[in-house]
C-alpha cells in the first residue's frame, strides 16, 4: 500500500512538473496564460500640464496569445473590427513575474502618422476576468512630446458593453477604481472615462 502511494505522489509530481494538472502553469508548462485574450489600450497624456493625465490620445487593441511553443506571446494590433492595423510591425509583447512590456512599430522610419511606441507596466488581477487591468507608462521614441500613462482593459468586459454605457453610474464606478490604482501603483493623476473605450 505504501509502494502505491509512493508511485501515485510521483506521478502527481510529475503532471505538476510539466504543466498537465494545472493549466499549464507548471515548471516546464510554458508562460502565463493571465495576459491572453484582446485588450483595449487607451493612452493617456497630459497636455494641460497640470499633473493630470486626462487627454484620452488614442485607443487601439491588442490581440494576445500565447505562442505554439508556449515559451512566449505572439501578438497583433487591430482595430475595433478585429483587422490588422496597416502598416504596423507584429509588436513585441513580453510577460513575466506579472510585468508587462509591449512595443508596436508603425513605418520604417520617423515620418507623419509612424511612431515607435514603448509601454511598460503591470498586470493586475481583478475578482474576475473583466476587472483584470493592465497600467504603465508609454513613451513614442519617435516623438518626444507623446508620452504619458496607459490602461488596458479586456476588450468585451461588462463595463464597456452597451448596458455599462447607457449607465454612467457603472462606468464611473469602474473609472475611479482604476484611476485610484494608477494613483496607487504609479503616483500620477488620471481621469477616466470609460465611454471613450467604444
Amino acid at each position: 500500500m505504501k509502494k502505491a502511494s509512493f508511485f501515485i505522489v510521483l506521478g502527481l509530481a510529475i503532471l505538476l512538473l510539466f504543466g498537465c494538472a494545472g493549466g499549464g502553469g507548471g515548471l516546464l508548462g510554458g508562460v502565463s496564460k493571465d495576459p491572453e485574450g484582446i485588450w483595449d489600450i487607451g493612452l493617456y497624456r497630459d497636455l494641460n500640464n497640470d499633473d493630470e493625465y486626462e487627454h484620452l490620445n488614442w485607443v487601439f487593441y491588442v490581440n494576445v496569445k500565447v505562442n505554439d511553443a508556449k515559451d512566449g506571446y505572439k501578438a497583433t494590433a487591430e482595430d475595433k473590427d478585429g483587422e490588422s492595423l496597416p502598416g504596423v510591425n507584429v509588436p513585441t509583447f513580453t510577460y513575466k513575474d506579472k510585468v508587462v512590456k509591449l512595443d508596436i512599430v508603425k513605418g520604417a522610419e520617423v515620418g507623419v502618422g509612424n511612431y515607435y511606441l514603448k509601454l511598460e507596466g503591470e498586470f493586475y488581477d481583478g475578482s474576475s476576468d473583466s476587472k483584470d487591468v493592465m497600467i504603465g507608462t508609454y513613451k513614442n521614441d519617435w516623438d518626444a512630446n507623446d508620452k504619458g500613462i496607459w490602461i488596458g482593459i479586456r476588450k468585451g468586459s461588462p463595463y464597456l458593453s452597451a448596458a455599462s454605457i447607457d449607465d454612467p453610474e457603472i462606468l464611473a464606478e469602474r473609472a475611479k477604481e482604476i484611476e485610484d490604482l494608477v494613483k496607487e501603483k504609479l503616483g500620477y493623476t488620471i481621469k477616466i472615462d470609460l465611454s471613450e473605450f467604444n
